[in-house]
């Protein structure tokens, strides 16, 4: 069997306020979709933040359903991310609006210490439940849940071993046969497997710590669902990884598929990162069986956690021990092939100019504009084969990111000026502004090459320092600044008693009359 996991898709988002970009988001859900009918795909897993926020505009809605008609009836599995979830639960969302209209199929696990929690096989008259069958896999979902992730993946496979009403499969094309409800799976050993799930999976809105420390756990934590679970199809974080356990590839974290924020540009760099989808091809034959020790005499039972006594669906006393000849399999374990699908973003950039030392606007500009054509030449860049599918042509996205220590408060900086400069070099609207500048009174003695700078460029940094923000000068900040630099070069060359205080006060007036070169 084959399946396509994806997550994060976040429809409806827009990248610098301009709402014609959403289409972005739109397209790379289509672009998956032709993926899953080309590869013929058995089911998709989205693994929650289908939307990007809770109130979406209509046309979000109606460019979704769109998208999902498009499946022909291949079943979408789907949980919620927190981007999806109400801050009312008992609101319905738009995720629950489209289960309901049967797009989707959306998985709910109630986790709690008390009788209300539940885990339910999916009925698909009432449109509900934890988990669903699909041919010999099991599919469990867990929603969003933050910083309880981990207690509730405990609390979920307690309350998996729980009796539960059977599972009842009415659509034959979707839903293969069932297994024994109340448990995350009913096999014992591969003699009593006959139709049962053999294959699991875990559908969580989470993932491992990489760079957002609020986003997930250590891997150490959740070693305890290996026993239980085949495959996590995680979510929430848009860095595409995959983590071993056991020398095996375990838990998967497709990322976003398309650039969430243009930061996320800079995961392209990082092998196996780049924006897209996983597509798993699960082995269809009998799955290799796995003993414990001969001295053991309580295997760990798929169904239910270690520390249980007696597993519901053995019929044998669990404290009769197994000869040392035969002993107990204690999990399955069936071998998948994974393959990573890339989608196709919008052309995104993020210049980041170096701009130590610049003191005036004029200067940063000069900076900005010499960067951009030596880094990232408009004319090489522009073509349609460069930014995305030939057939579609649309212009970059750009992050305009500089950063430095410059002699010009950061308020003072022309940033209108500067977003103009990019988007008139790229020939686009969709320009963002971040920046990591701070101002220095300190000169910085290497320019933005690395190279020593001499003596004389040195002191104009510093005379250009002084007369910073001074509106004695404004308009003449060069011509001060060279006016200033002559006169040092005079009193290092004992040149100083010649310039009489007559002479120096007449230059000054002729540089404040903007007439530089009479100096």
């Amino acid at each position: 069997m084959k399946f396509i996991h994806t997550a994060d898709l976040h429809l409806g988002k827009t990248k610098f306020g301009h709402q014609g970009t959403s289409v972005d988001f739109k397209n790379v859900f289509i672009e998956i979709i032709r993926h899953a009918l080309d590869r013929q795909v058995d089911f998709i897993l989205i693994s929650g933040d289908f939307f990007d926020r809770k109130d979406i505009r209509p046309e979000t809605l109606y460019e979704a359903e769109e998208a999902l008609e498009l499946l022909d009836g291949i079943p979408v599995i789907v949980i919620e991310g927190n981007h999806d979830k109400n801050i009312r639960t008992e609101d319905e969302s738009w995720l629950s609006y489209l289960n309901r209209k049967g797009r989707i199929k959306l998985l709910s696990t109630g986790i709690a210490r008390d009788e209300v929690t539940f885990f339910e096989p999916w009925d698909e008259d009432l449109r509900r439940g934890s988990y669903i069958d699909i041919g010999f896999i099991r599919i469990v979902g867990l929603p969003y849940f933050g910083a309880m992730t981990v207690e509730n993946m405990h609390l979920l496979i307690q309350q998996a071993a729980r009796p539960a009403r059977p599972a009842v499969a009415k659509d034959p094309r979707q839903i293969g046969s069932v297994c024994q409800a109340g448990s995350i799976c009913q096999t014992g050993s591969a003699r009593q497997a006959g139709p049962a799930c053999r294959f699991t999976i875990l559908m969580s809105h989470s993932s491992f710590n990489l760079e957002q420390d609020f986003a997930g756990y250590k891997l150490e934590e959740i070693k305890f669902l290996k026993e239980h679970f085949d495959y996590l199809a995680l979510g929430h974080i848009h860095k595409r990884s995959i983590h071993m356990l056991d020398n095996k590839p375990w838990a998967f974290t497709p990322g976003c598929p398309e650039y969430w924020k243009i930061d996320e540009k800079r995961y392209d760099n990082q092998e196996g990162s780049r924006k897209g989808c996983f597509l798993i091809t699960v082995d269809e034959t009998e799955p290799v069986w796995r003993a414990e020790p001969a001295s053991r005499t309580e295997p760990a039972w798929r169904t239910e956690p270690a520390s249980r006594t007696e597993p519901a669906s053995r019929a044998e006393p669990a404290s009769r021990a197994e000869p040392a000849s035969q002993p107990e399999p204690a999990f399955h374990d069936r071998n998948f092939t994974y393959e990573l699908i890339n989608t196709h973003p919008r052309h995104s950039l993020i210049l980041s100019p170096n701009l130590d030392n610049c003191a005036t606007n004029e200067d940063i500009l000069d900076r900005i504009g010499k960067y951009i054509h030596e880094q990232y030449p408009p004319d090489r860049l522009g073509s349609p084969g460069r930014l995305g599918p030939p057939a579609e042509y649309r212009s970059p996205a750009i992050l305009l990111k500089p950063y430095g220590r410059i002699r010009i408060q950061v308020f003072n900086v022309d940033t209108p000026a500067l977003i103009d400069l990019v988007k008139k070099s790229y020939q686009t609207d969709l320009v963002g502004f971040e920046h990591e500048l701070q101002f220095s009174s300190s000169i910085v003695t290497e320019d933005e090459s690395g190279q020593e700078m001499s003596r004389k460029e040195i002191e104009k940094l510093i005379f250009g320092e002084a007369i910073n923000g001074q509106k004695l000068f404004d308009g003449r900040e060069e011509a001060a600044v060279e006016f200033m630099t002559r006169l040092e070069e005079d009193s290092l060359d004992n040149n100083y008693a010649l310039i009489s205080e007559e002479d120096f006060l007449s230059k000054l007036g002729i540089l404040l009359e903007d007439t530089p070169a009479q100096i």
